[in-house]
């Protein structure tokens, strides 16, 4: 009889003791709940640091152009400037044209290329 009692009075601690320690009813859906957020926040580090090493390499190229062009071949824009009509003569309607055309066909082409990514996925 006593060896029941003990037997019973250590269930009984046992299972109070595990009440105490069960986790919550959505411990789950938390737990996921974390897990999407860390990955989200993954994503959106990966994205500002590609952002931020695209406009570094921007710069970079930039600076490189100017110090070939300026430093190593002496290149002087305002000399260079200086020989080109003003725009109310009809010298320069040409060069505008061009780079309106090369601009709308660059555009139709990111255009087509999104158009094409967005099928594709």
């Amino acid at each position: 009889m006593e060896a029941d009692r003990d037997t019973n009075h250590a269930l009984k601690q046992a299972l109070a003791r595990r009440r105490k320690n069960d986790l919550p009813v959505d411990f789950t859906f938390h737990a996921m709940q974390q897990v999407r957020k860390a990955a989200y926040a993954r994503r959106k580090r990966a994205e500002v640091g590609g952002i931020v090493s695209l406009a570094l390499g921007s710069v970079f190229l930039v600076w490189l152009l100017w110090y070939v062009l300026a430093v190593y071949l002496e290149f002087n824009l305002v000399a260079h400037l200086s020989r080109f009509r003003i725009l109310g003569q009809s010298g320069l309607w040409g060069f505008y044209v061009y780079i309106a055309l090369l601009a709308l066909l660059l555009l139709g082409l990111d255009h087509w290329l999104r158009k094409r990514r967005r099928e594709s996925v």
